[in-house]
């Protein structure tokens, strides 16, 4: 007689579960470096621009040569245009610097009063907060004029 074989015993254990791939969290982590790039560069542009802004305020001497150098390379000036361009400038950068000489005086007065009637209804720690915070403003967004050229021909 024939005997029948017994297949040997196997441990059969189930198959880990496959996990499926969490889109929802690339998909999180792509918006959070995308927005978070965007911020740095809207920060880090800010920055700049209003750094550009201060230094023209503060430093306007430099202006004709700026001006001068950046028209040169927009309109493709010669060496012999860009010196007469920067001339130009600076003739009209003392005549408008002559001007806020004569109505610097009534905004000055315009911004104390603004000063003393804002003051007016602080209480006193608030005042000397909001006078430190105009006198600062006033620092840094209207620069004291350039000293005017003290020679004087002589005939």
């Amino acid at each position: 007689m024939s005997r029948a074989v017994d297949p040997p015993a196997v441990d059969v254990q189930p198959l880990p579960a496959v996990r499926r791939p969490r889109r929802w969290l690339t998909w999180l982590l792509m918006l959070v470096v995308f927005f978070s790039g965007l911020a740095i560069g809207i920060g880090g542009t800010s920055i700049t621009i209003l750094n550009r802004i201060l230094d023209a305020f503060h430093h306007p001497e430099k202006a004709p040569q700026r001006i001068a150098a950046r028209l040169q390379g927009k309109l493709d000036l010669t060496d012999e245009q860009t010196v007469k361009v920067e001339a130009i400038v600076q003739t009209r950068q003392r005549e408008l610097q002559k001007i806020r000489r004569e109505v610097q005086p009534r905004v000055e007065s315009q911004l104390d009063q603004v000063e003393q009637e804002i003051a007016e209804v602080l209480d006193e720690a608030q005042q000397a907060k909001w006078h430190a915070l105009i006198r600062h403003w006033r620092e840094v967004w209207i620069p004291p004029l350039p000293e005017q050229s003290q020679t004087k021909h002589t005939p």
